[in-house]
C-alpha cells in the first residue's frame, strides 16, 4: 500500500528510524517504524482492519 504523509518531517520521521529516535523515545520510534512497514506491506486496508492486534472496530453514532 502506498502512504501519503502530510509534510516532509513527518514523512522523515516515518522512514528513517535515525530520526524518529531522535525526535520520539527508542521505543515508541520501533513501534512506529513496525506498523509503517505493516502498512506498506498490506493490500488493502481491508487486510489491515482484519489483524487483530491492533483492535480495529466499527466506529459508533454520527461521524
Amino acid at each position: 500500500m502506498k502512504l501519503i504523509y502530510t509534510n516532509k518531517t513527518v514523512e522523515k520521521q516515518c522512514t528513517e528510524l535515525r530520526r524518529a529516535k531522535k525526535d520520539f523515545s527508542d521505543k515508541v520510534a520501533v513501534k512506529l517504524h513496525q506498523l509503517i512497514n505493516f502498512l506498506e506491506a498490506a493490500d488493502s486496508l481491508a487486510s489491515v482492519t482484519a489483524f487483530p492486534k491492533y483492535h480495529f472496530h466499527q466506529l459508533k453514532g454520527k461521524r
